[in-house]
């Protein structure tokens, strides 16, 4: 039946979900404008951008964005993409766009994204997971096309770096958070989001 589908293992049919939309039967398949888009959960077809959502994809949404478009969700609907610490040593001062860190590029479909970081810094309390002694952000994003993603820790670089505009790797345009010692701020609606965050950078996919 359009608008739900059949997951592997299980004899009943279940909703579509945020961001997603079902033609029946088993298919089922990420909104090309995620859930700015496909904001329901019984989806029957990959509706159009909305009106007046221009220039609010590939990039972090406002918090009066994400209360606008974006469905609340909980922590478990999310699934991990990228976590944890991603130290490369090198010299500081190396950019990040250099191509001796390809290793830690991975090529993202397009659709909704948790993008997450936390960092042991002065006396502040997280405003993620409110952990003392450190600063967190989390961030939704849609994109709307395939982004290459690279996770970095080198020096004075701790980010999840975006390049929107190439595949592969070239340069960075997106970087989450923009200071990794002084962005602490929870810009989503995700309930229990302090449960899969710890110290690193994090990149988590809407299920």
């Amino acid at each position: 039946m359009a608008g739900t589908y059949l997951p592997d293992n299980v004899n009943q049919c279940t909703p579509c979900g945020v961001g997603h939309y079902c033609t029946g039967g088993r298919h089922r398949e990420s909104c090309t404008y995620g859930a700015i888009a496909c904001n329901g959960t019984n989806h029957t077809f990959d509706p159009p951008m909305p009106s007046g959502t221009d220039g609010m994809y590939n990039r972090a949404l406002t918090m009066s964005e994400v209360n606008q478009y974006i469905p609340a969700t909980d922590a478990n609907q999310w699934e991990l993409v990228y976590g944890g610490n991603p130290y490369f040593s090198a010299t500081c001062g190396e950019s990040p766009n250099q191509s001796n860190f390809s290793g830690r590029d991975q090529q993202i479909s397009y659709g909704t994204y948790l993008v997450m970081h936390e960092y042991h810094y002065g006396t502040d309390i997280s405003a993620v997971t409110g952990s003392q002694n450190y600063v967190s952000s989390a961030y939704i994003v849609v994109f709307d096309h395939n982004v290459m993603y690279r996770p970095l820790h080198i020096c004075n670089y701790f980010h999840n770096f975006f390049d929107t505009l190439h595949i592969p790797y070239q340069e960075y345009d997106l970087k989450l958070p923009e200071s990794y010692s002084t962005n602490n701020e929870n810009v989503t609606n995700v309930n229990n989001i302090s449960s899969v965050l710890s110290y690193g950078v994090y990149l988590y996919r809407l299920k």
